[in-house]
């Protein structure tokens, strides 16, 4: 059976739930590890330091994403429209260039935030 915890929304919201989480894993590890020198302590606080401003970090781009792409579904929609219309007045060419470099450009930046996750991932293994 799932455990289940409950907690204010704006306790959910602000992420204090996961750092109590990671404090209670560390202290765990500390009461284990007594016997270790100190330096293995920081290691770990330094680890989960480390944690915390990369997800700040990645969390700081989201307004900006979001709004990209909010964006590029208008752009991309008024784009194709000109596109079909200069390909109506006879143009064929260009304007199924601007039709397809403007479903390509859609599909990439709505992929944006798989890219940067994929990139975070990447950099943790570091």
């Amino acid at each position: 059976m799932a455990k289940v915890q409950s907690m204010s929304v704006s306790e959910f919201m602000s992420g204090e739930w996961k750092l109590k989480k990671k404090e209670k894993v560390a202290l765990a590890s500390l009461a284990s590890m007594s016997m270790y020198p100190l330096f293995t302590v920081k290691s770990a606080e330094a680890g989960a330091i480390s944690g915390v401003i990369t997800e700040r970090t990645v969390n700081a781009f989201d307004p900006i994403v979001d709004l990209i792409q909010g964006l590029s579904y208008p752009i991309g929609i008024i784009v194709m429209m000109c596109g079909g219309i200069i390909w109506m007045i006879g143009n064929k060419e260009k304007g199924l260039g601007l039709i397809t470099n403007a479903g390509m450009g859609y599909i990439i930046v709505q992929m944006v935030p798989l890219g940067m996750k994929l990139l975070v991932e990447v950099a943790k293994t570091f």
